[in-house]
């Protein structure tokens, strides 16, 4: 029995551990949890010595343990001890989820205890898939020998932000970064990189593959600014000859041009005298290096119509300010804001290659107002961003003061971040009464 567990199935999908026994029998118990639904089985040691073990299986315990099926091999007293009316499931629960995290660390000896505790506790709980070992969301290869993509997986200020229930959050989550490529229409993203007629959408990432997960409570001052850029445009009346001819002669060629030509000149037959005006404005301004325009003002009391509109330029990107005081209560909670602020701070700065002639991109960042658990559809969505400041303030109360341990007593951490892409239309699908969207 290596390690102190007993292999029950398939160890790919399950972790198990040996022997677990309920305070009102000196029975012994074997616990099966399913690595990818978290479903729970119960094992009877029936062993006729205590040289052989031979188990016979009890009952199952359903996602999140809410329900307890005995099977023909349970007794009245199990049906009783480890149903909804009796003491066992507790004592279930906790040998289920250190059986998950026994698993975790076999598979993962890298991750950090805490990350060990959030993954089996998700599982055993929620349901939450354990990620599986093999995951590179934190893969430095190709980098410098001192970068980094490891960061602690969850960190959380304050250390009492609820989860039963839910308290009100900003979730920010690191994930790298991947180029967006091209592609030629919106439904198709070139492959190679090559061969599109635009950039490519970025798509939302799943939690599972973030390397590194913050939740904050939502500050003060939150807003959001939607804008587009419209500009004054001029093109005076030879200018939209030019083009209007240049267009027809490209789309019709030659018989284009020539039906073009023809409208033009029946055009300027019919304002002979306009054209005559600034033919001859044109040239006496030259003659007397002085401008056009300010030479028709001064003799003819005119300018010459510039036809101006104001035209849509193209979209802009958004940006988002937020600003928490964080105040250590506790030796823990000092050292969980120490933590977070590194990551803010480590995850935005530019990653070295192994080559010296070019920096890869930083990791990127996806933010999510959570009201009672779920996206809140009372504050606006966020497209992925990049963040682009952040400053920390030590002394926010006006003096330095720390604790015996040297942490200071309040930080002030302001961040700036910025969306990749802009916001369109079709973003905001079909959903426009029950939530603000973008």
């Amino acid at each position: 029995m290596a390690n102190n567990r007993y292999k029950l199935d398939d160890p790919a999908n399950i972790y198990v551990k040996n022997k677990s026994t309920p305070p009102w029998t000196p029975q012994h118990y074997y616990t099966e949890v399913n690595k990818k639904t978290g479903e729970v089985h119960l094992f009877k040691d029936v062993s006729p010595t205590k040289n052989k073990t031979l188990v016979v299986k009890i009952g199952s315990y359903d996602k999140g343990m809410k329900n307890f099926t005995p099977d023909s091999n349970s007794s009245d007293k199990e049906k009783d001890w480890f149903g909804p009316g009796g003491g066992g499931k507790k004592h279930i629960k906790k040998i289920a989820i250190d059986t998950t995290k026994a698993g975790i660390q076999d598979a993962s000896p890298n991750l950090s205890a805490s990350e060990i505790d959030d993954q089996a506790k998700g599982l055993i709980n929620n349901g939450t898939p354990v990620p599986p070992p093999d995951s590179n969301a934190g893969s430095t290869a190709g980098y410098h020998q001192n970068s980094s993509l490891k960061f602690a997986d969850k960190l959380v200020y304050p250390l009492d932000l609820g989860e039963d229930p839910p308290q009100d959050r900003l979730n920010l989550f690191m994930y790298k970064y991947n180029p967006s490529g091209f592609k030629g229409s919106h439904s198709a993203t070139a492959s190679g990189g090559s061969g599109g007629l635009a950039s490519g959408d970025r798509q939302w990432q799943n939690e599972s593959d973030a390397i590194a997960r913050i939740f904050l409570p939502i500050p003060g001052g939150i807003s959001d600014v939607n804008q587009v850029d419209w500009g004054s445009d001029s093109m005076n009346a030879a200018q939209i000859a030019l083009s209007s001819l240049a267009i027809n002669t490209i789309k019709s060629g030659i018989d284009g041009a020539r039906e073009t030509a023809g409208k033009l000149v029946k055009s300027a037959d019919t304002n002979n005298e306009a054209i005559k005006t600034a033919i001859g404005g044109y040239f006496a301004s030259k003659a007397s290096g002085s401008n056009m325009a300010s030479f028709l003002g001064r003799t003819e009391g005119a300018v010459i119509n510039p036809n101006m509109e104001l035209l849509f330029k193209g979209p802009m990107l958004r940006s988002f300010d937020f600003k928490w005081i964080l105040t250590p209560r506790s030796k823990n909670e000092g050292k969980q804001i120490l933590e977070i602020i590194r990551t803010f701070k480590q995850g935005m700065a530019a990653l070295r290659g192994e080559s010296v002639l070019f920096l890869k991109t930083p990791p990127i960042w996806q933010l999510e107002y959570k009201q009672n658990g779920d996206t809140s559809p009372h504050l606006n969505k966020f497209k992925q961003c990049a963040l682009i400041n952040c400053k920390v303030g030590y002394t926010p109360n006006g003096s330095y003061m720390t604790y015996k341990s040297g942490i200071m007593v309040a930080y002030e951490l302001s961040l700036s971040f910025k969306e990749l892409t802009p916001v369109y239309n079709d973003d905001y699908g079909e959903d426009t009464k029950n939530s603000i969207g973008y």
